[in-house]
């Protein structure tokens, strides 16, 4: 953890950034948890606010605290709606603005609003507000703004590290008219996909899938590689590798009982 100097409750507290080694352990646990985000979100949480109490950004070089969120998050991993809900509202706690998070969580920034505005509905505290004194905004190395005085709702900090103007919500569109061609709750469902044709379709996309994975290890490199593989890589592979074990077992557990002649 980073070292944080006693002061006086009148003075400003001053917090040293995590040394070179400490930072890139930490840098590297942040980096291999997006990977796998899945159910890891957690961690996540866990990891980012011991990294910016740590001011990680300053020792691996970023000029604040969300460039550096961009740089390890943006374009790393593939969630669902509730994961990357849970994700805007994370990274909106931590200074980072709409189109950020847009560009980090894949969703548009119409979607990243709405998001967010529901959750500040629903009764989650909203992100810690910049704070403007006169013409003049400075902000820490941590990413937040350093000044006191009144603070208003309307800025946000980008990643690097200045401050811009929040967009302003837009107003709730009217609902359209019922259309009378619409499916109602006597429309009879559309036909599912049968299971055994949605099986094989992943089966389809997984061997394709496995195939590049054995194309990986016939290249040059993967020795090398192997070398900087983590826990979690091989935590990832086999929790695919016992889901698909299980599903085998059934179906071959299946074709027995169908081929077992009745004594």
């Amino acid at each position: 953890m980073s070292e944080v100097a006693a002061v006086d409750e009148h003075e400003v507290e001053v917090i040293v950034p995590l040394d070179d080694a400490k930072a890139k352990v930490l840098d590297n646990r942040i980096k291999s948890t997006v990977e796998n985000i899945g159910d890891r979100l957690t961690i996540l949480h866990r990891l980012l606010d011991e990294a910016q109490q740590g001011q990680v950004h300053l020792t691996m070089g970023f000029r604040s605290w969300t460039e550096y969120l961009a740089d390890r998050i943006g374009n790393r991993w593939q969630i669902g709606g509730d994961e990357r809900r849970e994700m805007a509202q994370l990274l909106a706690d931590r200074g980072m603005g709409v189109r950020s998070i847009a560009t980090i969580t894949g969703a548009s920034k119409s979607t990243v609003s709405r998001v967010l505005s529901k959750v500040s509905q629903d009764g989650t505290p909203d992100p810690e507000p910049v704070v403007v004194e006169g013409d003049s905004v400075e902000v820490s190395h941590s990413g937040t703004p350093d000044c006191g005085g009144t603070a208003p709702t309307d800025k946000t900090v980008g990643p690097d590290g200045k401050l811009y103007p929040r967009p302003k919500p837009r107003k709730k569109p009217e609902p359209k008219p019922l259309d009378e061609t619409a499916p109602t709750e006597d429309t009879p469902p559309a036909r599912a996909v049968q299971v055994p044709t949605a099986l094989r379709q992943l089966t389809v996309t997984l061997k394709g899938a496995t195939d590049e994975l054995t194309a990986l290890t016939y290249d040059k490199r993967w020795d090398k590689a192997l070398g900087r593989l983590t826990d979690a890589d091989a935590e990832a592979l086999q929790t695919i590798a016992v889901t698909i074990a299980d599903i085998h077992a059934a179906i071959a557990a299946a074709l027995l009982a169908r081929t077992e002649v009745p004594a």
